[in-house]
């Protein structure tokens, strides 16, 4: 299987206030379209510095790393995007759940991401 990033508008990485790096979009995003799908790996160790880019199924018993922008996504109590992981096909899915100005963060929340699965 091939795997590849794809994104589906402009994005960057850049200071996000308050938060370290974040992911922003240098376009409008439409509300309900994919933003990006990226290629996971499994991982099988995590420690303090790499569990907050962690993505685990929903029983824990596995994790899984994003090579794309979804390991960088900043979070909040109202995200703009969500995502779902898709162990089959060793992806990560990001849609947009509302319209989303040029120059936005792009955020999830990261209690959700959990236990969103595909």
């Amino acid at each position: 299987m091939k795997s590849e990033i794809k994104t589906y508008y402009t994005l960057i990485v850049k200071e996000s206030e308050g938060r370290g790096r974040g992911v922003f979009t240098e376009e409008d995003i439409p509300k309900e379209v994919l933003v990006e799908i990226s290629p996971i790996i499994e991982i099988k160790k995590t420690d303090e510095n790499t569990i907050k880019y962690v993505y685990m199924t929903s029983e824990n018993t596995k994790k899984y790393i994003s090579l794309g922008y979804a390991g960088l996504y900043n979070h909040s109590d109202e995200p703009n995007i969500t995502s779902k992981v898709n162990p089959k096909d060793n992806t990560i899915v990001v849609k947009s759940k509302r319209d989303i100005k040029k120059g936005e963060e792009l955020f999830i929340n990261y209690g959700n991401r959990l236990d969103y699965f595909i």
